[in-house]
């Protein structure tokens, strides 16, 4: 997170600079980019919310495609609030908005990883045993899919519980060999979940 201020027409030339930000002599702009902390992608649809020092809102803005907000505001000092689904809600206060000037607060908004299954549970039966194994074939013969799916990372929906290898990808024939080796003790570990997306328990 960054705050900055730069004249208003470093943002943009010409008429675009009254479209964007329609100041007054009393008021100014706050805009800025929200990126997420794991892959560095822009975050849209953020509900961006503007309060006074009193708790009196003051404005709202929703991030656009590229993670951009933008806000008129008058002169003074706020706060604000960045909050959408599977992100932690982050609160930036100490917002100074100078008349006829612009005020850049970038984010780099933190992704809840909220995964909770048992490495190997297919069926998400809540246990790994053989049936987890009868599942898993089935499906990749065009059976149904696993019950529970997760977003390990921003757009990133996936079955991580069949994840037998750890190769961060979704299953195929490798996860099966892998786990019927397993039971067979040819190896000693269980499952190997991604690193990227661990359960929570």
């Amino acid at each position: 997170m960054k705050i900055l201020r730069k004249p208003l027409a470093m943002l943009a030339l010409g008429i675009s600079a009254i479209i964007l930000f329609p100041v007054s002599a009393f008021s100014g702009a706050l805009t800025g980019t929200v990126i997420d902390n794991v892959i560095f992608n822009p975050v849209p649809d953020v509900e961006v919310s503007v309060f006074q020092s009193d708790s009196t809102l003051a404005g709202t803005d929703t991030t656009d495609i590229n993670g951009i907000y933008a806000l008129t505001l008058d002169a003074g000092e706020y706060y604000a609030f960045f909050s959408k689904q599977n992100y932690a809600d982050t609160t930036i206060s100490g917002i100074i908005i100078v008349p006829q000037d612009t005020t850049v607060i970038d984010l780099t908004f933190r992704f809840l990883q909220n995964c909770d299954y048992v490495p190997g549970d297919a069926n998400n039966d809540g246990v790994f045993n053989g049936y987890d194994i009868t599942f898993l074939i089935a499906w990749l013969k065009g059976g149904p899919p696993p019950p529970y799916s997760c977003e390990c990372r921003p757009g990133w929906i996936w079955w991580p519980a069949v994840d037998y290898n750890c190769s961060c990808s979704n299953p195929n024939g490798l996860d099966i060999t892998f786990i019927i080796a397993y039971f067979k003790g040819g190896h000693g570990q269980l499952a190997c979940p991604c690193p990227d997306c661990p359960p929570i328990n």
